[in-house]
């Protein structure tokens, strides 16, 4: 079968439109009422390592003060919050993450963050996992967190530290 010059040029035309043709977009925002929780990630690990961090931005968009209680995975045997300031080389444990309301909370590399611990496999590039996040009044949501390496770990511009 021969092919006409147009019919080439049409089908070379296809195949390299075809190449910026965006992927489809992987679910990334997830709501427990009023509470929004976005872009979550996680850094992959290597084999044996036993501990790994994950972040993401929480918005509180309602009226009233709101707690991140409860944090849980199958892929590890303990999920917990951790502040940290590298600056003064404290890590600290606590029991819930405040959400003010019509604010966000950015958990981020060497600040807040969850803490698994006692992975039971290595997180891989490319793979995500279930997270089930619960909120104080006992509301949750199951997100899938994303593995992957992110040179930059700033969210957006708009975000508000916690204080």
């Amino acid at each position: 079968m021969e092919l006409n010059r147009r019919q080439v040029v049409v089908s070379a035309l296809l195949a390299a439109g075809a190449c910026f043709w965006p992927a489809p977009a992987v679910a990334q925002e997830y709501w427990i009422n009023l509470v929004r929780v976005s872009k979550p990630w996680a850094p992959p690990t290597r084999p044996g390592v036993r501990t790994a961090s994950v972040y993401m931005a929480i918005e509180n968009r309602s009226g009233e003060l709101e707690r991140l209680t409860h944090v849980q995975t199958p892929v590890a045997e303990r999920a917990s919050f951790v502040d940290e300031e590298p600056a003064r080389g404290i890590v600290e444990s606590i029991n819930y993450i405040e959400l003010r309301a019509r604010r966000e909370v950015v958990l981020r590399p060497g600040r807040l963050h969850i803490k698994l611990e006692g992975l039971k496999q290595p997180l891989v590039k490319g793979t995500t996992f279930p997270l089930t996040v619960t909120l104080g009044n006992r509301s949750s949501v199951e997100i899938r967190v994303e593995v992957e390496d992110r040179k930059s770990t700033r969210l957006n511009s708009s975000h508000i530290p916690l204080s």
